[in-house]
């Protein structure tokens, strides 16, 4: 993704060429992102269904999604709003697509993650919204999953092909949902240890062929929107957990350690192109300059995670912001007619096979809210 934006703001911007990586592979990063957060949120609940009954609380799970996503966010936000005016007030250069908010209510907006006008301070920004949204679907999604396949997946084939064929559903959020959805089932693939790779393999280069055939058909289909690009990302995921030799390769640790920091880096990195650019304006033109911005970007990211977003979820941080939080959400959520906890029976799981069953370990059914054991998960940041 860092090369994708790298190659998209130099080339297409600063040199007015169309990059064949930017128009291509590189903007899958956010769907494969998709992919591995509907992975992560359902895996612990799966995993704890495989030897009892468990509970999902809603209360505590929409805090801390919430806790997770908007404090950097915000913090990042409102740094870009000065950082931009900065370089305008100094006669700097600012590409088109970075969007200062013109007066309070826009600015209001963009800190709300309220996404109608599709105008963002960080281009990149377009997707946390979406994210959010998913957030508050997933628990109902995964209880649907639960309950029966043969309505998820029904669900799942409803918005795709309404998506593709119809104007009623084509949105940004309907053409990525399926994403969220297909993590839940590779999570289900994990927790099973089912192997994948009898048809995982060949589905990334079915899905790869059929998002560029898609694109022949239909020119005006957004890239990374097109079903068979998720199709091959979703197959890409099934393939990582169904092979530890692919867990190993995710597992290197400068791999793991950007994955750590992978949030921080992608709110920040977008507007370091403007910084190049700015401090040698014949930088774009310079061989090699994409390897800097992603070096740049890696390095910055990776302090703003140091500085910012580390503090913000130590244990003490997050009992504290859920001690105050919970109570309000459940409130919440009983004004709205929704209960505080979901519970899921073992016996809609009971196909997983005993000796399987003792070699997962879980948490407690009562922690089981989109928290994940990143000990036992395989390695897809």
């Amino acid at each position: 993704m860092l090369v994708f934006h790298a190659e998209y703001h130099i080339h297409t911007l600063y040199r007015s060429q169309t990059s064949s990586f930017a128009d291509n592979w590189g903007a899958q990063g956010v769907t494969l992102f998709f992919v591995i957060s509907g992975f992560c949120l359902s895996y612990g609940t799966l995993s704890a269904l495989t030897r009892h009954d468990t509970s999902f609380d809603l209360a505590t799970y929409f805090v801390k999604r919430i806790w997770r996503v908007f404090p950097p966010f915000l913090i990042a936000a409102i740094f870009l709003f000065a950082f931009v005016a900065i370089v305008r007030h100094m006669g700097g250069r600012i590409d088109e697509l970075f969007h200062e908010p013109q007066n309070i209510g826009e600015a209001f907006g963009q800190l709300a993650m309220f996404d109608r006008s599709g105008r963002w301070i960080n281009p990149s920004f377009w997707s946390l919204p979406i994210e959010l949204r998913w957030y508050a679907v997933f628990p109902f999604a995964l209880a649907l999953f639960i309950s029966s396949r043969r309505a998820f997946f029904s669900v799942l084939a409803l918005l795709v092909i309404g998506h593709e064929v119809t104007r009623l559903w084509h949105s940004e959020d309907i053409a990525r949902l399926p994403t969220f959805m297909l993590g839940i089932v590779a999570a289900d693939l994990a927790v099973r240890k089912e192997s994948a790779l009898r048809w995982s393999l060949p589905g990334i280069a079915v899905g790869v062929v059929a998002g560029q055939l898609q694109g022949l058909f239909d020119p005006a289909t957004d890239f990374a929107d097109r079903f068979g690009w998720h199709l091959a990302c979703f197959c890409f995921v099934a393939t990582v957990v169904s092979d530890k030799r692919f867990q190993s390769v995710l597992a290197w640790r400068p791999l793991a350690a950007i994955g750590v920091a992978s949030y921080s880096i992608y709110l920040i990195h977008d507007p370091l192109v403007t910084v190049v650019e700015n401090i040698s304006p014949d930088v774009s033109r310079t061989p090699g300059v994409e390897a800097l911005f992603v070096s740049l970007s890696l390095l910055v990211g990776s302090i703003f995670y140091l500085i910012v977003e580390r503090p913000l979820q130590r244990q003490a941080v997050v009992r504290n912001v859920q001690a105050h939080g919970v109570p309000l959400a459940e409130r919440l959520l009983r004004n709205l007619g929704f209960p505080r906890t979901l519970t899921f029976r073992h016996e809609l799981f009971s196909r997983v096979a005993p000796s399987e069953r003792e070699r997962l370990e879980v948490k407690s059914p009562g922690s089981a809210h989109g928290d994940v054991d990143r000990e036992r998960v395989p390695n897809l940041a």
